[in-house]
């Protein structure tokens, strides 16, 4: 990315495991400006962005800056463990939920498969486009839909 002619500009790469829709700020000499930037370029693995400094901000080149990066995810109807996410052999995610029904012989809880749609996953955790509540996310065997379980809760 090439600088304008005049004016102060912040500059700064993260690889690409590391990209997102971020907003953010720099602290230059003890004081927190807001920052802005068009697209990142793309370029040998990395995103690099470019911010232009507000006039105020004195800057001389190569002076270090601390920049703080902020991303917020947006809002989703569920965010579940990833280990809680099966799929079937075509590749679509699904999940088991427990409900419950009385029997003669008391209460008897059974799982059901939902298919889910994932709009969003990290290492740790799966967020669904849909709401949902009794998510199985262990077990000690292979389930089936409406195949009848033992529920112990943690």
């Amino acid at each position: 990315m090439a600088f304008p002619e005049y004016g102060c500009y912040l500059e700064w790469s993260v690889g690409q495991a590391d990209y997102l829709d971020y907003r953010g700020n720099a602290v230059i000499s003890g004081e927190k400006i807001e920052l802005s930037w068009e697209q990142p370029g793309f370029a040998k693995g990395m995103y690099t962005y470019v911010s232009e400094l507000p006039e105020i901000v004195e800057c001389m080149h190569g002076e270090p800056v601390e920049v703080e990066l902020l991303y917020t995810s947006q809002e989703y109807r569920a965010v579940l463990p990833k280990d809680s996410i099966w799929y079937d052999t075509d590749g679509s995610p699904y999940i088991f939920q427990t409900y419950s029904r009385t029997r003669v012989f008391g209460t008897e809880y059974y799982v059901r498969k939902i298919y889910v749609e994932i709009v969003e996953q990290d290492d740790v955790n799966v967020a669904i486009s849909s709401p949902a509540t009794q998510i199985v996310e262990r077990t000690s065997m292979k389930l089936s839909d409406m195949m009848a379980v033992t529920v112990i809760e943690e």
